[in-house]
């Protein structure tokens, strides 16, 4: 449960294996909040380091009582046209932001 009134932040926790490829494109990630409002954008994986678990970040939100429900969140990326390899997802953060 999210307290009310705070500031959240949304973050994929990952890792990109080495040899890693098929990253040249930026991925698109998005989150949509209960009220229906999304939040996109990209990013680039191909700089990122090897080996070592890192965060990408999807989006923020501030939870209050006309923005209660489940959200939905994704990362995809369809217009490179390479085949992917290397990418292990730990998980999603939720928390509060700094």
């Amino acid at each position: 449960m999210l307290s009310p009134g705070i500031l959240y932040e949304v973050v994929f926790v990952i890792k990109l294996k080495d040899p890693a490829y098929g990253w040249g494109v930026p991925v698109n990630v998005s989150l949509v909040l209960p009220n229906g409002y999304k939040q996109e954008r990209k990013e680039k994986l191909q700089t990122k380091p090897r080996e070592q678990w890192i965060e990408v970040p999807v989006g923020e939100l501030i939870t209050s009582p006309e923005n209660v429900g489940e959200i939905q969140f994704g990362m995809h990326e369809y217009d490179g046209g390479e085949w992917k390899r290397g990418l292990v997802i730990k998980g999603i953060a939720i928390r509060p932001k700094t």
